[in-house]
């Protein structure tokens, strides 16, 4: 069913606004994930003929003209759910509706996406030349290989989020937000930089900066989450060699108990009757415990110790 709109400014201001609301409330979406799902939505509003609402035949001819430009089937997979939330928005979704597609209608990419780790070497270069770098990019740095932060979280954390002993980490991915302990070795950088907004897209350029300051190749796919890949292999395999249950490592990143089980010893249930807490009462033992086999923060430490930062 064919609906009029009333004006070709409402055919695309109108359902963009509806979107924008329905990503800011009631649960308000990362600054670059709104973004993102706009970008998409605006490409789709914008070839649709003005007068009407979309039709499912619209919603065809989009992914095909998006195909037959080259565009791969892991960036339509999530075109397709930004498109879906439009729809959604909008009321264009249901079983008569425009927009009925199903499971089986998403863009099935092939293999697994290309988003390569730094090698163990490549990431210690990279911290022991962090007097080299500006004081947001160590800031960042700083809290990518303490806390294992995502890009979305990096752009989360602001000045008011911490003190001198304590941080707030808004975790994302449904992940738990955390208080963490701040390790010694990043506090001074800490005290120098306020955050401030950054969109996703400026975190992409800074890891790019820093890598080509520490003399590093950028690899494509290569950046913040490839250094989350490092962290994880590392630390999970230097709690085992201490005999430490890696299920900490989950905890410390915010994971939920089931799927730190599922991961660390096979079962939802086994992360749920897994509890730290018994170990100590120190509400800080678990961060403690990871610094003390973190290998990155040692680095840091070390560098500072032995470079004395130019100017």
């Amino acid at each position: 069913m064919v609906t009029a709109i009333s004006s070709p400014d409402q055919a695309t201001n109108g359902p963009m606004e509806k979107l924008r609301r329905n990503l800011s409330s009631p649960r308000l979406k990362a600054p670059g994930t709104i973004t993102t799902y706009m970008l998409t939505a605006k490409k789709f509003l914008d070839n649709l003929p003005a007068g009407r609402s979309p039709t499912r035949e619209d919603f065809q001819d989009y992914f095909t003209s998006r195909r037959e430009a080259g565009i791969s089937e892991r960036t339509l997979q999530k075109e397709f759910y930004h498109l879906q939330k439009l729809a959604q928005a909008n009321g264009w979704d249901g079983k008569d509706a425009a927009w009925n597609f199903t499971k089986d209608d998403v863009p099935l990419p092939k293999g697994r996406p290309h988003a390569p780790p730094l090698t163990r070497a490549e990431l210690e270069l990279l911290v022991s030349k962090h007097k080299l770098f500006s004081k947001s990019e160590q800031f960042y740095l700083a809290m990518s290989i303490t806390f294992s932060c995502r890009r979305e979280e990096l752009s989360r954390i602001r000045k008011r989020d911490y003190n001198n002993e304590t941080i707030l980490i808004r975790r994302a991915h449904k992940n738990e937000d955390q208080i963490h302990l701040i390790p010694d070795a990043i506090k001074p950088v800490m005290e120098h930089f306020s955050p401030h907004d950054h969109n996703q897209a400026t975190f992409n350029y800074m890891f790019q900066r820093i890598c080509a300051k520490a003399g590093i190749e950028h690899k494509k796919g290569l950046g913040w989450h490839g250094v989350r890949r490092t962290m994880d292999t590392e630390i999970e395999d230097a709690l085992v060699a201490k005999g430490i249950h890696p299920m900490l490592w989950s905890i410390f990143q915010g994971w939920s108990s089931e799927k730190g089980g599922s991961r660390y010893a096979g079962s939802p249930m086994a992360g749920r009757y897994y509890h730290p807490e018994i170990k100590s009462d120190d509400p800080y033992y678990i961060d403690r415990v990871v610094y003390s086999v973190n290998p990155f923060l040692k680095t840091w430490q070390q560098t500072d110790r032995e470079i004395t930062p130019p100017g």
